[in-house]
């Protein structure tokens, strides 16, 4: 007497088939200005090539908060205008959107 196979129950995946897409393998760095999204190597201090937006400016930083105290999220001592020209904040860091 053979047995059959169970019925109803889970069905085994070969995931082998699939490539998972995991978040910590996928980082584009899409810009706030016009939404283009840089590769690997470019210059944080340098500007977009497509729109020549700053790229080292309060709206590319992962700190800019609009509802935070001088629009930053980090104990910054005064505001720093404006938010989209190049500045020499210690706090910056590139915002990369996943």
């Amino acid at each position: 007497m053979t047995a059959s196979p169970p019925q109803g129950g889970p069905r085994a995946i070969n995931s082998a088939q699939r490539t998972p897409r995991m978040v910590g393998t996928v980082s584009p760095r899409a810009l706030f200005n016009c939404g283009a999204v840089l590769s690997g190597g470019f210059d944080p201090n340098g500007q977009c090539p497509k729109c020549a937006f700053e790229l080292h400016s309060c709206k590319q930083c992962r700190f800019f908060d609009s509802g935070a105290q001088f629009e930053c999220t980090q104990p910054v001592p005064s505001a720093s205008l404006p938010k989209d020209a190049k500045n020499t904040c210690k706090f910056y860091e590139f915002r990369t959107t996943v």
